[in-house]
């Protein structure tokens, strides 16, 4: 059997934080791509991934559709083979981080999401009777 031993909701801090990770994210943005994405060619590979697969998606949903022009999510034609190849950390990219880190911030706030941490443990739980646990 298990007993509650404590319980604990950080719903605020969370927002607070995801506030300063979205500020210091936009605040470094430029930063990082002159510095860390050149000598890193591997990040740029793993957003290029991103974006095929994203494409990918895209044009399987389009081929049911009557649309003439196949357009993204973001309102913005189907990118071309060269479009792909040159996206790297594009403002499509900051754009979707910015917004996440935001609608977090939101959904903590607004308590629509929450961080509990319960912890338990077990009855006659003779480790906690530890002397050196007591000072």
């Amino acid at each position: 059997m298990l007993m509650l031993e404590s319980a604990a909701n950080f719903p605020d801090h969370y927002a607070r934080t995801l506030r300063v990770w979205r500020e210091r994210f936009l605040k470094g943005y430029d930063k990082v791509l002159t510095t860390a994405a050149p000598k890193n060619p591997q990040l740029i590979l793993q957003e290029n991934d991103l974006v095929e697969s994203e494409h990918q998606v895209f044009s399987c949903a389009s081929s049911s559709s009557s649309l003439t022009e196949v357009e993204s999510m973001d309102g913005l034609p189907d990118a071309t083979a060269n479009d792909k190849r040159n996206a790297g950390y594009n403002d499509v990219f900051r754009r979707k981080w910015e917004y996440y880190f935001a609608y977090c911030e939101g959904a903590f706030a607004t308590r629509t999401l929450g961080c509990t941490q319960l912890v338990f443990t077990r009855t006659y739980n003779e480790e906690l009777s530890d002397p050196r646990l007591l000072m």
